[in-house]
């Protein structure tokens, strides 16, 4: 998807810096869900540190996550072209 991350060393999950611009973490958690049905965690749930980062957690069957991200990676230009870098 062209997300920045660095790869976890035993974590279920992935620390990913926003893909746009112009929004908070908590608001494109929620746009992403209302248009994907996908959830995030945004990064502040961690700390005001977190702003500007979401946690993609790798918890669910390896399917049910390559679907996640196909959608996430249909909407990610529209949400881009709402909230540009």
């Amino acid at each position: 998807l062209g997300w920045e991350f660095d790869l976890p060393r035993g974590a279920l999950y992935f620390w990913l810096r926003l893909p746009v611009g112009g929004i908070t973490s908590v608001d494109f958690t929620n746009r992403l869900l209302e248009t994907t049905r996908v959830s995030l965690t945004p990064g502040t749930v961690f700390g005001a540190s977190g702003e500007g980062y979401v946690r993609l957690a790798f918890t669910s069957p390896e399917e049910t996550l390559n679907e996640a991200l196909d959608r996430i990676e249909a909407a990610l230009p529209v949400l881009q072209k709402e909230f540009p870098v």
